[in-house]
């Protein structure tokens, strides 16, 4: 029992060392740029241009292996669309819309979207109501309100946004195109 309690707490103390080491990197890299500066230039359409690692290393592919399925990804991101009145427009790659409220916020250095209509961990309109009411009886469903998102860089025709992996963080690089 001893032995257990040490290796966790070991494993926790690892774990949340590994957390503060990301968390510090990211803080490193992201934008310094001013709450006016970006609120300006993010106003307009951006189209996805490429997937980098940390090191800035071109990602344009993935291989994700689920129990004995193994499938190779091209990537890509969605579009985004910010207006000047605070709306954005998210549109994904199977033309699914997400609309909202963006902010982005000084003192956390992050654009926050707030939806319009809750999204959840689940399609849970392609799901049975039989299998949707069991799923909520055992709090399996969770609803999402909002989100988050780190920015790298910003300039009048290029932002760089933060995504967290499991080795760290990539880079998304967007154009503006209007």
């Amino acid at each position: 029992m001893k032995k257990g309690y040490i290796c966790f707490v070991f494993l926790f103390i690892v774990l949340n060392s590994y957390s503060q080491i990301l968390q510090s990197e990211i803080d490193r890299v992201k934008t310094s740029a001013s709450k006016d500066f970006i609120e300006k230039n993010i106003v307009g359409s951006w189209t996805f241009e490429k997937l980098t690692n940390s090191e800035k290393v071109q990602i344009v592919k993935q291989t994700v292996i689920l129990d004995t399925i193994v499938a190779t990804i091209t990537i890509d991101r969605p579009s985004y669309l910010f207006n000047k009145n605070g709306r954005y427009k998210i549109t994904r790659l199977d033309n699914t819309v997400d609309e909202g409220e963006w902010k982005y916020s000084e003192k956390d250095k992050m654009l926050y979207f707030f939806f319009d209509k809750p999204a959840y961990n689940i399609p849970i309109d392609k799901v049975s109501p039989e299998l949707l009411k069991k799923l909520q009886d055992e709090n399996m469903i969770i609803e999402f309100t909002k989100n988050a998102i780190e920015i790298h860089e910003i300039t009048s025709e290029r932002l760089v946004l933060i995504e967290y992996c499991n080795d760290g963080y990539y880079l998304i690089y967007y154009r503006k195109t209007t």
